[in-house]
């Protein structure tokens, strides 16, 4: 949101670019911590140390200055807090229905947490200037709602990999925690080194660039869908660099595009609604792939062969969340007007 705010939008893929360096940086030093704890100690004294680390964070943000707002930009005068609430609870259903799948009970629970996230589109449209989200933001024909739908989809169909990756790559292929972390690890190394690399493209190649970094993404599940269960370890590393490259290659212009092609009182509330409804699609894409997973036989694997079965029909289900995802991108990178004065 700040890049959008902040920097004008000749300069965005490069602060995107910045801020992917700095994001694979600590992509880094995450799994090695991580599998650290898990090789040498305990899984659960990683939790309280990040815990620890978030709360040091919390503090020196409190202790600094107030930042001064733009003068162009819009301040909400309420928190929307029901509709966080209401958000939160149909993840938590439907994760819930995931949790023990029984079809009558995950049925149920499923379809109480999409009513409830219809709910929140359904008050969040509603709240004039507090909205949480652009005008008409699942609407494909137009740049808005086909750049959301597109996040939303891509980050649904990506979650597998770090939700249940690392486990079923260590009982599949008998590798360490570490080495598995280090594997979801370089689809961080792929974003920031595609990003860095393809900052400076001009802005008439940006329908070009998200085209290719969707493709190569949507590509890279299709390679889990094989690797994971079949191997070998190295073709599952590069399929995780692929990922990571297509998101790179794709989300360092997809913020300029949309932000020269939506009405300029919409760019801040656009830009906000980017990272919001990536971590919508996460959240929800976990709860779904919990789904799949425990449906398959997840909770119940005892050999290497159960868990690679697992492994590639849980792949598999991503795909089409990631076809999806292309399709809905038909709204961003379809030719515009605007496209002509570059």
């Amino acid at each position: 949101m700040a890049a959008g705010v902040l920097f004008d939008r000749r300069y965005r893929a490069r602060v995107m670019a910045v801020v992917s360096a700095f994001w694979g940086m600590s992509a880094f030093l995450g799994p090695l911590l991580g599998g650290l704890f898990v090789e040498f100690a305990t899984w659960r004294i990683g939790f309280w140390f990040f815990t620890v680390q978030a709360g040091l964070l919390a503090l020196w943000i409190l202790s600094c200055p107030e930042a001064v707002a733009p003068q162009n930009a819009e301040t909400p005068n309420r928190f929307p807090l029901a509709r966080l609430l209401v958000l939160c609870l149909a993840v938590v259903l439907i994760s819930a229905g995931g949790a023990r799948v029984e079809l009558a009970r995950t049925t149920v629970l499923i379809l109480a947490g999409l009513a409830c996230l219809i709910w929140f589109v359904w008050r969040d449209g509603r709240a004039g200037p507090t909205r949480m989200l652009p005008a008409a933001p699942w609407n494909l024909t137009t740049p808005t709602g086909g750049t959301l739908s597109m996040l939303f989809f891509i980050s649904m169909a990506t979650i597998a990999l770090l939700a249940y990756g690392p486990l079923l790559m260590t009982v599949v292929h008998d590798m360490s925690a570490l080495t598995a972390g280090y594997i979801v690890a370089a689809s961080s190394v792929g974003w920031t080194v595609a990003a860095v690399a393809i900052s400076g493209r001009p802005e008439r190649e940006d329908r070009y660039w998200i085209i290719a970094g969707m493709s190569l993404t949507t590509l890279s599940i299709a390679g889990f869908t094989y690797a994971v269960p079949a191997g070998p370890v190295g073709l599952i590393a590069v399929a995780s660099f692929v990922e990571g490259a297509g998101f790179g290659m794709a989300w360092t212009f997809i913020l300029r595009r949309v932000t020269a092609l939506v009405p300029a009182h919409e760019v801040q509330r656009v830009s906000g609604a980017m990272p919001t409804v990536q971590r919508i699609g996460y959240a929800l894409g976990a709860a779904f792939v919990g789904i799949i997973a425990n449906a398959t036989g997840f909770l119940e694997m005892d050999t290497a062969q159960d868990a690679a079965r697992v492994a590639q029909l849980l792949f598999l289900s991503c795909l089409p969340l990631a076809l999806l995802a292309l399709g809905a991108m038909v709204g961003l990178v379809r030719k515009h007007p605007y496209d002509a004065t570059l």
